[in-house]
């Protein structure tokens, strides 16, 4: 599981906010309606902004715990995942934790 929380932290990342930004630059109204329009589109950006805080907080909380990993694996989760919890923080500022987009 070490390995697997920061590794998980990142694709969650990368779903709430690479998804937003890939339907802003689609072209047509469509893709307003993805992310105005209660669907997998807008819920997969609400549970990732939801899942990568509690997967980083989980990756460092196993980093810290894992005594048969070896040091440098333990130290790239830890890094990985306070990484991510510094993005978490930002998010959290700025109103991304929970995002719904189909609230706005």
């Amino acid at each position: 599981m070490l390995r697997l929380w920061p590794i998980a932290g990142v694709a969650a990342m990368v779903a709430t906010f690479a998804l937003p930004l890939m339907a802003l630059m689609a072209s047509g109204m469509q893709a307003v309606h993805r992310l105005s329009d209660v669907g997998p589109y807008a819920i997969t950006i609400m549970l990732g902004s939801l899942l990568f805080p509690i997967f980083a907080a989980l990756g460092l909380a196993s980093s810290l715990r894992a005594s048969g990993a070896g040091r440098f694996v333990r130290i790239n989760a830890a890094l990985v995942s306070i990484a991510l919890l510094a993005v978490a923080g930002y998010a959290l500022s700025i109103g991304w934790i929970g995002m719904r987009t189909w609230a706005l």
